[in-house]
């Protein structure tokens, strides 16, 4: 989660790159969710670790809409990765209940019908 804070605005002055992991940490004593403190506590690779070394995740989300007030999220895709590998057995979708209906526009762009999302669980539980 980007957060405000953390952003410079064009022409300030270069501090150097964010502290990370202080960033982290706080945000983990700040979390009301206990998913988001698990989340933050679990850290980062370090900021010297090689782009080859480092873990990657596709991550893939289908919504009803692009608006996230009034739309909700109808699937989950992630694909783990190395810079040389792609971990394609370890992959995960799931289709989920979205909190606004299905529109025929939506449905026309992902091809998830209400049929389909009828007994999808929610989103929290994949969480």
């Amino acid at each position: 989660m980007l957060h405000a804070d953390l952003l410079r605005s064009p022409g300030a002055a270069k501090a150097g790159p964010p502290d990370w992991p202080a960033s982290f940490a706080a945000l983990a004593d700040q979390a009301q969710d206990p998913r988001l403190r698990t989340y933050y506590a679990a850290g980062m690779a370090a900021g010297d670790t090689p782009l080859s070394r480092a873990p990657l995740i596709a991550l893939d989300v289908e919504t009803t809409g692009l608006d996230p007030a009034r739309d909700g999220i109808v699937s989950v895709g992630l694909v783990p990765m190395h810079l040389d590998r792609i971990a394609s057995s370890r992959s995960r979708h799931w289709i989920v209940k979205p909190r606004a209906p299905l529109g025929a526009e939506s449905v026309t762009i992902h091809g998830i019908t209400d049929s389909q999302v009828r007994h999808a669980p929610d989103l929290d539980q994949i969480l």
